[in-house]
C-alpha cells in the first residue's frame, strides 16, 4: 500500500507518510509543514501550535530509542558474572554443581531483563486538539508597496523612453513603503534609470560632439558652438558639461587664430579694389556664422578710406569710396564716373564709413536710373538704408525715364551719430535689376 503524499503548506515542498515518523515533517492542524518550515513557525505560532510541533517531535525521538536484544543482554552477563564464567571452566563435580547453580542464578536475572525490557511504557497523554494554524498573508501595507510597484513597473514597460516620470514614480514608492520589500525593489529600479540614463547621455554626448566635429570641418564654427550651448543646458553634470565647454572653446580658439589674416588679407584686397578677393574672404568668414568676426571684417574693409565727412552739411557717398560686399555679381565701372551695374542679387550690398559732425535726421537723396521696365521686363524693387548700430529704414526704387536717365531722388530721413559709423546700402527685393547707382547723399538737419 502507497505512503501518504501532501505538500507543505508554506514552501510546496513534498512530504511522504514516513517523513512523519522520522519527525522530518508535522502536522499543524489540518495542514502539513516540513522540518524547516515548522522550526521556523515555532518563533511566531501561538502556543498550542508551538506544543504540537513539539509533542511530534518527542514521539519521533522515542521512536529511535529501540530496546537492548536478548542477545546482547546475555553478553552483558557474560562479561560480568563470575557465576557464568566459573561454570564454564569448572573441572570437578563440586565444582560443577556450584558452576550449575551459579548458572541457573544468571538465567533467572536474565530472564527478568528480558521481561522488564518487553514492558510496555505507559502511553502518553493526548494532546489537546489545537486550531487550525492560519498562515499569514501580506500585511495590507506590503499589499499597497505591491499594487504600487506593479503598476510603476507597467509604466517602464510600456514607456522605456520617459526616465524622468519613472524616476518619480519609484521614488514615491521607495519614500513610502522604506520598510517593504516593494520598497526595496524600488530602490533597485531607481538605479536602473540612474545607469540606463548615464549610458543614454553618453551616447547623446558623443553624437553632439560628431556633429560639431563636421561643422567645424565645413568652417561652420560659430553654428557648432551654438548647437553646443544650447546643448549643454539639458545635463548639468560635469561628465556632461565639461566636453562640451572644451569644445567650444577649440571652436571660439580656431575663429580667433583665422581671423586676423584672413582680416588683412582682405583689407589688401580692398586697397587694391580686389572685389573679388575681399568677397571670397567675407563669404569664408561669413560661414563660420558669427555675426561679431562679420561685422569686425566690415568695418575694418569700410575703413580702408577715411571717413566721408561732411561738405556744406552734406556727406556724398561715392561708389569710389565704398566697400562691396556680397556674391560680386553686380559690377563698378571704372573711370572718374562710376556706377553700379547688374544689381540682380540680394546679397550684394554697398558700405561706407562715414563721420557725421552732428547727430540728427539726415535727408537721404540718391542719384541713380532704372526704367520702369524695358521689352516687357520690369525693374526695380525694394532696397534698405542702414546705420550700424542704428536705425535702418526700407524704400521702394522710383522709375526713371530709362538706363540713361540718372535723377537725384530724395527718399526721407534718416537717423546718424555724432561718431564715426557706417552706413550700407542693401537690397530687400529686386525685380530683375535694382538699380544703376551713382551716389547717395545724406544732408544734414538745419
Amino acid at each position: 500500500m502507497g505512503q501518504e503524499i501532501v505538500y507543505c503548506a508554506t514552501c510546496q515542498v513534498r512530504i511522504v507518510g514516513s517523513d512523519f515518523e522520522k519527525g522530518n515533517a508535522f502536522r499543524v492542524g489540518e495542514q502539513a509543514a516540513c522540518q524547516k518550515c515548522a522550526m521556523q513557525l515555532l518563533a511566531t505560532a501561538p502556543l498550542p501550535v508551538q506544543q504540537q510541533i513539539l509533542e511530534q517531535k518527542k514521539r519521533a525521538l522515542d521512536r529511535k530509542m529501540v530496546p537492548p536484544s536478548p542477545s546482547s543482554v546475555w553478553r552483558g552477563l557474560m562479561s560480568y558474572s563470575p557465576a557464568l564464567r566459573a561454570a564454564k571452566t569448572a573441572k570437578t563435580p563440586r565444582s560443577q554443581i556450584a558452576a550449575v547453580a551459579g548458572i541457573g542464578v544468571a538465567l533467572l536475572l536474565f530472564v527478568g531483563m528480558v521481561l522488564l525490557s518487553g514492558e510496555s511504557r505507559p502511553a502518553p497523554p493526548a494532546p489537546p486538539p489545537t486550531p487550525p494554524v492560519v498562515l499569514a498573508g501580506p500585511s495590507p501595507q506590503d499589499a499597497a508597496a505591491d499594487g504600487a510597484l506593479k503598476t510603476a513597473k507597467s509604466f517602464a514597460r510600456d514607456n522605456p523612453s520617459k526616465l524622468d516620470e519613472q524616476t518619480g514614480l519609484f521614488e514615491k514608492i521607495a519614500a513610502e513603503y522604506a520598510r517593504t520589500p516593494a520598497g526595496a525593489e524600488a530602490k533597485r529600479e531607481l538605479e536602473g534609470i540612474d545607469r540606463k540614463r548615464k549610458e543614454l547621455q553618453a551616447a547623446d554626448l558623443t553624437a553632439l560632439l560628431a556633429r560639431s566635429r563636421e561643422l567645424a570641418v565645413n568652417a561652420e564654427y560659430q553654428k557648432a558652438a551654438d548647437a553646443l550651448v544650447a546643448a549643454r543646458k539639458n545635463h548639468p553634470e560635469p561628465e556632461w558639461t565639461r566636453p562640451i565647454d572644451d569644445r567650444i572653446k577649440e571652436l571660439e580658439t580656431a575663429m580667433s587664430s583665422e581671423f586676423p589674416p584672413l582680416r588683412e588679407k582682405a583689407v589688401e584686397a580692398r586697397k587694391r579694389d580686389g572685389a573679388a578677393e575681399v568677397d571670397l574672404i567675407r563669404e569664408k568668414v561669413v560661414r563660420w556664422g558669427s555675426a561679431r568676426y562679420v561685422d569686425d571684417l566690415d568695418r575694418s574693409l569700410a575703413e580702408v578710406f577715411p571717413p566721408v565727412t561732411p561738405r556744406g552739411g552734406v556727406i556724398k557717398l561715392a561708389l569710389a569710396e565704398a566697400t562691396l560686399v556680397g556674391n560680386s555679381k553686380f559690377k563698378r565701372t571704372t573711370g572718374e564716373w562710376k556706377i553700379i551695374q547688374n544689381w540682380t542679387d540680394p546679397g550684394d550690398s554697398l558700405l561706407w564709413n562715414v563721420a557725421p559732425r552732428q547727430a540728427g535726421a539726415y535727408t537721404i537723396r540718391i542719384n541713380y536710373a532704372v526704367p520702369r521696365e524695358m521689352n516687357g521686363k520690369p525693374f526695380g524693387g525694394e532696397f534698405e538704408i542702414a546705420v550700424a548700430g542704428g536705425e535702418a529704414k526700407r524704400f521702394t526704387v522710383e522709375p526713371t525715364a530709362g538706363w540713361g536717365d540718372f535723377k537725384t531722388i530724395t527718399f526721407g530721413t534718416i537717423m546718424l551719430p555724432a561718431t564715426t559709423c557706417t552706413v550700407a546700402v542693401r537690397p530687400v527685393k529686386i525685380v530683375n535689376n535694382l538699380m544703376s547707382l551713382h551716389y547717395l547723399e545724406l544732408v544734414a538737419p538745419k
